[in-house]
């Protein structure tokens, strides 16, 4: 698990733009491996423009 806390993040990965909806925001940007196993947040190779259903709460359940 990483020793520090998180910064937020600011990359934008390719197709990446925010639009709400109903339920909140549409897109997140989401980890291809989870943040608490690599401890790289803003790496470009490691972020992908996801659905909020995908990144939250389904998958934080997985990576932790």
């Amino acid at each position: 698990m990483p020793a520090k806390a998180r910064e937020p993040l600011y990359w934008n990965p390719t197709a990446w733009h925010n639009k709400k909806i109903a339920g909140g925001w549409l897109y997140n940007r989401s980890h291809l491996i989870g943040y608490q196993l690599t401890g790289q947040n803003n790496n470009p190779k490691n972020l992908i423009t996801g659905t909020r259903q995908l990144n939250d709460p389904g998958m934080l359940k997985y990576e932790n």
